[in-house]
């Protein structure tokens, strides 16, 4: 399997676990989940009822602007397990840093306009918080919920967009949930 395709073939797995790594239930209130949200019936093959096309398109052109360099992979067309199947068409993953030589960018200001240019695409800001070296901020956009996080150390600083549609937030903490006690990533 060639490496985009590897990447594809991973994008629901990384999604989960960056939508869920540290705080609660991706709203950004530091609570857990407790009952589904109301269920979206779940996309058939070819088709993108769910709008993750448009959250994908956002999270791009935001990034974009900003000066952000990243990779924001798809859903792998040859998946068979129905989960990642269904992950894969309501969660997204935009993962990237400042685009500039090691030791000489922050990522603080462009992750700052990262998210000024999502809120100029509609997108509500719901939540900032700050964990040590980790900034976390949610937004929402009708079913749909991004956490941008900026991971930033004395090398490069990192920056991911995970998003995901209300109707799998069960899905996703339950896989989250149960990755995190059974120390699997995928």
């Amino acid at each position: 399997m060639n490496s985009i395709k590897k990447a594809a073939a991973t994008v629901a797995t990384a999604a989960v676990i960056a939508v869920t790594a540290g705080c609660g239930d991706g709203s950004g209130t530091g609570a857990s989940p407790s009952a589904p949200a109301a269920s979206t019936k779940a996309p058939t093959a070819g088709q993108d009822p769910l709008g993750r096309e448009a959250v994908n398109r956002d999270v791009d052109e935001a990034t974009a602007e900003a000066g952000l360099m990243g990779l924001s992979p798809g859903v792998d067309p040859d998946e068979t397990d129905p989960t990642e199947i269904r992950l894969g068409r309501c969660t997204t993953l935009w993962a990237g840093s400042p685009g500039g030589p090691l030791d000489t960018q922050t990522g603080e200001r462009p992750y700052s306009d990262a998210l000024a240019a999502l809120e100029e695409r509609g997108w509500k800001r719901t939540g900032r918080e700050q964990h040590g070296d980790t900034a976390l901020t949610t937004f929402t956009k009708k079913d749909w919920n991004i956490r941008a996080t900026l991971k930033e150390s004395d090398r490069v600083d990192l920056i991911q967009f995970a998003a995901f549609h209300e109707s799998c937030r069960a899905e996703v903490f339950a896989l989250a949930e149960k990755r995190r006690t059974t120390g699997t990533a995928g």
